[in-house]
């Protein structure tokens, strides 16, 4: 039985309903609501004090700019999408979205709790994907699949999983991508300086992984930067994304996002390695 819950929350300045919070292995899980001075219902998924989504249940749209974006970017680089894969699901947003498009979707979550909620509370169906509960990296390395898009969305308390991130790491992912096929990773790298050096590093990374045509970044100004890079020559889009089936509140930030190409400077970052992992000097 799980205990009771506090009836509110006060959560960036504001308070929230609590409709549910669960302890899990990876930290508090917790499903806030409160409806804003536009009327839209805001119901948001936290694990620990992450956002994993916010959404609204009554128009049963994502109200977070990173899942528009992540699919968004996915369908505007690759040229055909029949097979995906997504490493984190969280509340399901993007498997979900790019089951819609087409797409067969293997979907690793490593919290099984997580994965509960989401159907509970953010309209996700594990049925129209193959939803498999581990560790995104080890799913990748025993997989013998060729994916036209695999995104990365995985994170660790506020930070990207920095496993996910290495050279290693991306050369495999590489290694499961098809010819002309896209990987797009998530990261926070706008506002906090650290943040900023790990995504400068992963630019950095995947220049070296895939080659310096053949990968490029997006970000609207709001914290999230959004690596894209092509298993091919160069990294082109095939056409502008169509935002119309996004929620009316994220369209005009998604537009900026797309229109908001980023270059990061010779010399900024590092190659990231699993030589540097935590326990052997490096943050994450």
């Amino acid at each position: 039985m799980k205990p009771l819950l506090r009836r509110g929350l006060l959560h960036e300045g504001r308070q929230w309903a609590v409709l549910d919070r669960t302890r899990s292995a990876h930290g508090i899980l917790l499903v806030i609501q409160r409806k804003d001075g536009s009327n839209v219902v805001r119901r948001r998924l936290l694990n620990d004090d992450l956002i994993q989504n916010t959404y609204d249940p009554e128009r049963h749209q994502s109200l977070s700019t990173f899942t528009g974006a992540l699919t968004g970017l996915a369908l505007a680089y690759v040229d055909r999408l029949e097979k995906a894969l997504c490493i984190g699901v969280g509340a399901g947003m993007v498997p979900r979205q790019l089951a819609a498009a087409g797409a067969t979707v293997d979907a690793v979550e490593i919290n099984p709790e997580i994965t509960q909620l989401a159907e509970q509370f953010f309209d996700f169906n594990p049925k129209v994907m193959n939803l498999v509960i581990g560790e995104g990296r080890a799913f990748a390395e025993q997989s013998t699949d060729a994916y036209d898009v695999v995104v990365l969305d995985a994170f660790l308390v506020t930070s990207a999983s920095a496993h996910l991130l290495t050279r290693e790491a991306l050369e495999m992912l590489r290694d499961r991508l098809r010819p002309g096929g896209i990987l797009v990773a998530n990261t926070f790298g706008e506002f906090d300086a650290r943040q900023r050096e790990l995504s400068a590093s992963l630019g950095c990374t995947l220049r070296e992984v895939f080659g310096a045509k053949s990968v490029g970044a997006h970000a609207s100004g709001q914290g999230n930067v959004f690596h894209v890079a092509t298993n091919g020559q160069r990294l082109e889009p095939v056409g502008a994304p169509d935002f119309s089936r996004e929620h009316p509140a994220i369209q005009f930030e998604l537009q900026l996002m797309w229109e908001g190409r980023r270059e990061f400077k010779p010399g900024e970052g590092r190659v990231l390695t699993d030589a540097m992992l935590p326990g052997s000097g490096f943050p994450g």
